[in-house]
This record gives structure tokens, C-alpha cells and sequence, in this order.
């Protein structure tokens, strides 16, 4: 049984939950939903059997390495134990480039991972999904706004690149493509790989936290979609060409979907939304949705006030309360010698909290009796 939060009570659900007691996002949303997607979306993590655990940079992180027996991916857990920043390399972990880590974070980095028909090198990123949307293959790395996410693509043919966006920057060589994009800045970046070693584009998309609470996958008959904009995707639905959505705002925000061929258009709550190509593959809205319509309280006046404590005072008829005058107890904890019980069990009030009422006199002192009140309230 929770406490209602208030008064310096903790929430009921906890001091860790995604969403507080007025239904907005706490800092806990960003990597418990990333973590979601992670674990429904790339299904090398079902099996992984422990390597080693090592510390480097001067015993200021920790690094787990797990590998999965079937498929070859590498996993290492990364953990900062410091309170500063550590930029460091990972030895024996086929990651080329330093690594940055924030003060007591933790990240988990990948290598030698499909993402649909082409292999990850590496990457200094988190993996937050890997999915297939129509003829596209998708994969989303996500971090802490303000670092660089570099990743390493093996192909032996060189593909050709895209950048929808100007952040990203590329270069391939011997085998490798290599990839640098700004996490935190211009919001999703995007980069569509297309050719060389495979025929299926890949869409490459980097997001650091508050980025990546936007973004949706979405399973329907139809197939997959991923949506990016809203704050909220409450439902999709594919009819003919059109892809219906529905959700909430909470700023101004556009709309971008990834999804099924065939495609044209997409509607946002019923109303229809002007879209174009995007160089990625996707459905981009024209312009930006509005803010959410602000709400006018009505106004608070008219209240009324009674006291909500009379057994408190002194003239307060107590003549029909339970005298507490046993001798004997079921507990089992001691009562002292000459003194009357005053477990309330006792005289059979088993929950709430429980009043009790005594006075005294220059000569004798009254008796206290017990009575039960509300759950919540205190006695005197």
C-alpha cells in the first residue's frame, strides 16, 4: 500500500518512476523508454553470455563485455564511477575511437551488430532500435546532448551517402564507412545509406535524450511504422494510402513517418497533413503543428470552512467513546504495571489512525478512550 505524495511523503509509485503524479515525464522516462526499444527491437541481446569485467582510465570506468554466441555481436556495458567526465579508449573491444563518458553515467555500446542486411562496425552511441519500415532498413543511436555519436559501418563496396541533415558528416575508407553526428544539436539527425553491399537503403537516425522521447515505433497489419514529432503516439492505422495518427502535442512540433510503401499521405486527430519527401525515405510535414490550446481554470471562489478536528477540543462530548480500561492485552508487548491498554487493536479498531481523549485533574486523571477516525488523520 502507497502514501499519497505531499508533506514530504515519497510518491507511491516511487521515487524512480517514468511519470509523476501529474502525468508529465520525469528525468527516468528518457532511459527506461530507450531501454524498451532496445530489448523488443534487436534481438541479439536474448542471448548473452558473459566475457569479462575490466576497469581502464585509471580505474575510472568499468566495462562489461558480453557476447552472443549465435549472431557474433559484442556488448560492453560502460560505467563512469567518477563525478567527472572520462574520455577514453576501450581496449580489446574493436571500438577505434575514444570514448566520452558523463560523471556516473553508464552506457551500452555495440559491435559487429546487424542493423537489417548490413553490419555495425562500431559505434560510441547507444543503440535504441533496430526495425524494418517498408524497403528501409531503420537503425536510431541515441546519447547525452552535446558529444559526438561515431559509428563504423563494414562495407567492402563503397555506398552512396545522403545526409538530410548538415550535422552529420561521412568518409569511407578501406572498407569502412565512418560516420560523426552532434547529438543535441538541429534536433534527429539522418543519414540514408543506400548501395554497396546491399540493395535495401539503411536509415541511420542520432538522437541525444529529449530527441529520442519523440520518436515511435508502431506495429500494424499494414507493417511497421516509425513516427517522429509528437510527444504522445496514441494510435496508427493504415487505410489505402493514408496513415491516420493520433496523439499529443505539448510545443510546437512537426511530423515525419517512416513506413510501408504506398504511402502518400498522413493524417494527424482526424485532420488532414500537408506532407512532402524527405531525403530519408519518410513523410515530412509541411511547417509545424501548434502548441497545445492553453486552459483557463475557472475561478476558485465561494469556499467554505468548518473545522475538521472538533474531538480536539475540549468541550467535545466523548460520553459514547470506548473507555480504554483493559488490564490485559493480546499484544505482545509488555503493558506497564498499573497503567490501562492502550493498543487500539485491543478495543477493535484494526486500521486508520485512532483518537484518544483524556484529561486531568488536580486529584485523579480520567481514563483516555480510543476512537477511530478517518484514515489520514492524526489524534492529539
Amino acid at each position: 500500500m502507497g502514501v499519497a505524495p505531499g508533506g514530504g511523503a515519497p510518491a507511491s509509485h516511487g521515487r524512480g518512476a517514468p511519470v509523476d503524479e501529474g502525468r508529465r515525464p520525469t528525468a527516468g522516462m528518457a532511459p527506461l523508454q530507450q531501454f524498451g526499444h532496445l530489448v523488443r527491437t534487436v534481438p541479439d541481446l536474448a542471448r548473452l553470455d558473459p566475457v569479462s569485467e575490466t576497469r581502464t582510465a585509471q580505474d575510472r570506468l568499468t566495462v562489461r563485455h558480453l557476447t552472443n554466441p549465435d549472431t557474433g555481436a559484442q556488448v560492453y556495458v560502460v560505467r563512469n564511477d567518477s563525478a567527472e567526465q572520462v574520455r577514453s579508449m576501450l581496449p580489446d573491444s574493436g571500438i577505434e575511437v575514444p570514448v566520452t563518458m558523463a560523471p556516473h553515467d553508464a552506457r551500452l555500446l555495440v559491435s559487429g551488430l546487424r542493423l537489417g542486411r548490413r553490419k555495425l562496425a562500431y559505434t560510441t552511441a547507444q543503440p535504441l532500435l533496430s526495425m524494418a519500415a517498408g524497403r528501409l532498413d531503420i537503425a536510431v543511436f541515441a546519447g547525452r546532448s552535446g558529444q559526438q555519436a561515431q559509428l563504423a559501418l563494414d562495407c567492402e563496396v563503397q555506398p552512396e551517402v545522403l545526409r538530410a541533415d548538415t550535422e552529420p558528416a561521412w568518409s569511407y575508407d578501406r572498407g569502412r564507412l565512418n560516420l560523426v553526428a552532434p547529438l543535441g544539436v538541429g534536433g534527429l539527425g539522418r543519414v540514408l545509406v543506400k548501395g554497396g553491399d546491399s540493395d535495401v537503403p539503411l536509415v541511420l537516425l542520432f538522437a541525444d535524450d529529449a530527441t529520442a522521447l519523440r520518436l515511435w515505433p508502431y506495429e500494424t497489419p499494414s507493417g511497421s511504422l516509425l513516427v517522429y514529432g509528437p510527444a504522445m503516439l496514441r494510435s496508427a492505422t493504415l487505410r489505402d494510402s493514408t496513415v491516420h495518427l493520433t496523439g499529443d502535442v505539448v510545443a510546437e512540433t512537426g511530423v515525419e513517418v517512416w513506413g510501408p510503401p504506398g504511402i502518400t499521405s498522413v493524417t494527424w486527430n482526424g485532420e488532414p497533413v500537408r506532407t512532402y519527401l524527405g531525403r530519408s525515405g519518410s513523410l515530412v510535414m509541411e511547417g509545424m503543428m501548434p502548441d497545445a490550446p492553453s486552459v483557463t481554470l475557472p475561478a476558485l471562489d465561494g469556499w467554505r470552512r468548518r473545522g475538521g478536528s472538533p474531538e480536539s477540543e475540549p468541550d467535545f462530548d466523548d460520553s459514547a467513546w470506548t473507555v480504554a480500561d483493559r488490564t490485559s492485552s493480546h499484544s505482545t508487548t509488555p503493558v506497564p504495571e498499573g497503567s490501562p491498554v492502550l493498543f487500539a487493536d485491543d478495543y477493535g479498531f484494526h486500521y486508520g489512525d485512532v483518537w484518544y481523549r483524556g484529561g486531568s485533574r488536580t486529584h485523579a486523571v480520567s481514563r483516555p478512550s480510543p476512537c477511530p477516525t478517518a484514515p489520514g488523520r492524526r489524534g492529539c
